[in-house]
């Protein structure tokens, strides 16, 4: 029976920090890519703090020290007709590394398997330290935060593009039929942003830039796996970061632990609301 911890160093770091124990992966390659349904879409969720519903709800441990809050896109999904979440086996503070220890235990368990028609994934933030990165963006100059930005990337494609790619192999060896979603993130900040917001406009734009680089990095490691798609969110959020009228990301709350992540529209309106479309596609 696989296993697997994270530990957080408390809510400063807010992405999480993590120490992860896990035995057991799954070997193999990717097979060919799924064909469409037509009743019940079977739903695993993997990732970060995006898909672990991070920034509504209460934070609550759900297993060894895995934490999540909610709801988030994965409860928001289940909602619609037709839609069945086996597992939403997803992390505060998970990397890319980290998804692949999930995607073992939703194997191991029974989640994940040949009955699995989509699998989501947010990961890719936490490997380059978004938190560390908003912070030099906020409390330095636009040198310093371009740099942070810079230094990101090179840890994207690096780190994060391999093991995406090695996921989504074993996501496809383990579940041979499914359709792996590839989810990208959020500008977080709006470049005309008011005293709601740490970065100014100029800051904003650069952080924004380097969500693009990250975002591409990601679509990257789908274009080359056979059964994966990148979902992009950005254009949902337009309007809504944070600094905006109506942002859909938290900041300034009482629980800091919810800076950064959606709010309710968010994950509703921003990530089911883009998700949506892919699972009326499986379900044709």
């Amino acid at each position: 029976m696989t296993s697997f911890t994270f530990g957080r160093k408390g809510h400063a770091k807010r992405f999480g920090a993590v120490s992860f124990l896990v035995a057991g992966l799954i070997g193999g390659s990717a097979v060919a890519p799924a064909s469409a349904h037509s009743e019940t879409v079977d739903l695993v969720v993997l990732g970060d703090s995006y898909s672990a519903g991070i920034g509504t709800g209460e934070l609550a441990a759900k297993a060894q020290g895995c934490f999540a809050s909610g709801p988030g896109y994965a409860e928001y999904l289940e909602e619609r007709p037709g839609v069945a979440l086996d597992g939403n086996f997803a992390c505060a503070g998970a990397t890319a590394k980290h998804a692949m220890q999930q995607a073992a235990a939703a194997y191991g368990s029974g989640a994940l398997g040949a009955q699995t028609d989509l699998v989501t994934v947010t990961a890719g933030g936490n490997d380059v330290d978004f938190s560390a990165v908003i912070l030099a963006c906020a409390t330095q100059p636009a040198a310093v935060c371009q740099t942070a930005v810079d230094n990101g990337y090179e840890t994207a494609r690096a780190q994060v593009l391999p093991d995406l790619q090695k996921l989504y192999g074993q996501l496809g060896a383990a579940a041979p039929d499914a359709t792996i979603a590839a989810v990208g993130y959020p500008h977080l900040f709006s470049t005309k942003a008011g005293s709601a917001s740490p970065l100014s406009p100029e800051a904003a734009e650069i952080f924004n830039e380097g969500v693009d680089r990250l975002n591409g990095v990601i679509e990257e490691a789908a274009d080359r796996s056979p059964q994966a798609v990148y979902v992009d969110v950005t254009e949902r959020f337009e309007r809504h970061g944070i600094g905006s009228p109506a942002p859909w990301l938290n900041y300034g709350s009482a629980d800091s632990y919810r800076d950064f992540h959606p709010t309710v529209e968010g994950y509703k309106k921003g990530y089911a609301g883009e998700l949506k479309q892919l699972v009326g596609d499986l379900r044709r």
